[in-house]
């Protein structure tokens, strides 16, 4: 109960639970598109997107929260790349991005890509339509938070990216492909396209690669399903990496099966309660700490994206022999696009670790 309390003080008091400017745009609003919206947003104003289908051919390079209402899609006009680019966002601020779906009457997916970001970059609830999805870039961008939907391919290039129930779907030339920096998959399905001739699910060049509680597949014969050039492949004994006649993992990389320590968050606006889903080494003592996105930095246990300085403890339970701890928090009624980071401290045997860390939204 301590740490109930503690937590909805934290929220209470949160700069960010303070309600900033929202910007509202559709038909018979105050902005008729996205695109205007955001040039006169402001680092955390709060763009709400009406139901409706919406044109996204925009750079935001400030910190604010686009949040879909039920109903708002996104299309993206053709001879454009990417339709939303998140780009030389500052440190210290968040872009938050969630609620939508791409429209089914899109000629094209829509592109999301994170370019040269110091801050932090959520994006949420990636939904289909028809046959169009999303497709995701991250560049040289240091903490990129990827939850819930379905993208049609993935390149990350020197960035930090989790990806939390993510389904990547394999009618594409590419699946995924990372270069450099780490790629961190929760309860993810990544799989080959069985249509193009030697694209695997995974394309990884040098860097770190960790997936855990995750399928990997490739059903053409002889192909893996992850194919490496140099780097380390981490895999949990609770991902499957399969291919149909051919290694599971190919390439250069080091590959070492250890149980992963990881955390999955979501925000339940009807219940509003925050679901924690620890999972790590049956036994170890886990505490969950949350905190106001804070630049990531490096400490003997791993990556922190949490704020030392400011963390409230939210959490704390043994880990059961399933290597799973659920909770479910109850909270006050959040507002839209609130972002807070979380992360799990693990104690083992005298050993301490840190959990892949989540970034969690409002709606």
């Amino acid at each position: 109960m301590p740490a109930r309390i503690s937590l909805f003080a934290f929220l209470s008091l949160s700069p960010l639970a303070i309600a900033q400017q929202t910007l509202v745009v559709g038909a018979g609003q105050p902005f008729p598109t996205i695109a205007a919206a955001v040039a006169v947003a402001q680092a955390g104003d709060t763009v709400l997107v009406q139901p409706g289908s919406h044109d996204v051919d925009v750079v935001i390079d400030k910190g604010i929260r686009l949040v879909g209402a039920p109903g708002a899609l996104l299309r993206q006009p053709l001879f454009t790349f990417d339709g939303i680019t998140v780009q030389g966002l500052p440190a210290g601020e968040t872009f938050v991005m969630t609620g939508f779906s791409v429209d089914a009457a899109s000629t094209i997916d829509v592109g999301l890509a994170a370019i040269d970001c110091a801050g932090q970059v959520v994006l949420r609830h990636l939904q289909q339509g028809g046959l169009r999805l999303f497709r995701v870039v991250a560049t040289n961008s240091q903490q990129v938070h990827i939850a819930e939907g379905i993208v049609r391919a993935a390149v990350f290039t020197d960035s930090t990216v989790v990806l939390e129930r993510i389904l990547v779907d394999p009618s594409s030339f590419f699946s995924v492909t990372t270069t450099g920096g780490v790629t961190v998959f929760d309860t993810c399905s990544i799989n080959a396209n069985t249509a193009i001739p030697g694209v695997p699910a995974i394309a990884m060049n040098g860097g770190r690669l960790a997936i855990t509680r995750s399928t990997v597949t490739s059903s053409q014969s002889g192909l893996a399903a992850i194919s490496t050039t140099g780097g380390v492949v981490l895999l949990d004994p609770t991902t499957t990496v399969g291919a149909a006649g051919g290694p599971g993992v190919s390439g250069t990389a080091a590959v070492v099966t250890v149980p992963l320590r990881s955390l999955k968050t979501r925000y339940d606006e009807p219940g509003s309660a925050l679901e924690l889903e620890n999972h790590g080494v049956a036994g170890e003592l886990v505490v969950t700490v949350m905190s106001l996105p804070a630049p990531p930095f490096e400490t003997p246990l791993g990556i922190a994206w949490v704020d030392p300085l400011q963390m409230e403890v939210v959490h704390a339970a043994v880990l059961p022999p399933s290597r799973l701890d659920t909770v479910s928090l109850p909270l006050p009624p959040l507002p839209s696009g609130l972002a807070v980071a979380l992360q799990t401290v693990s104690f083992d045997a005298g050993t301490i670790a840190l959990s892949s860390p989540s970034l969690v939204a409002v709606d």
